[in-house]
């Protein structure tokens, strides 16, 4: 059985994820995305693999190695590059 801790709420505040006391925490995301994605049938699951695909298809919608490397979090852009 999927939990459900998504919720829309009129005070989320910045966090696109909130549960019942607030953000979610990261393990809780990932968890989330896990289980919806099993149970959806899609093979290669994990929040790596979305990182992944959203990079992949901002670098082929012409945006540059620096923002994609600014969108996902990285201090150094060799990490964007891999």
């Amino acid at each position: 059985m999927l939990r459900s801790y998504l919720r829309v709420r009129q005070d989320a505040g910045h966090w696109l994820f909130t549960g019942r006391q607030g953000a979610l925490k990261k393990r809780q995301i990932q968890t989330l995305f896990t289980d919806y994605a099993k149970k959806a049938g899609i093979k290669g699951r994990s929040i790596h693999s979305l990182r992944h695909s959203i990079a992949v298809h901002l670098l082929d919608a012409g945006q540059g190695i620096e923002y994609v490397a600014d969108h996902l979090g990285h201090k150094n852009i060799q990490n964007t590059r891999i």
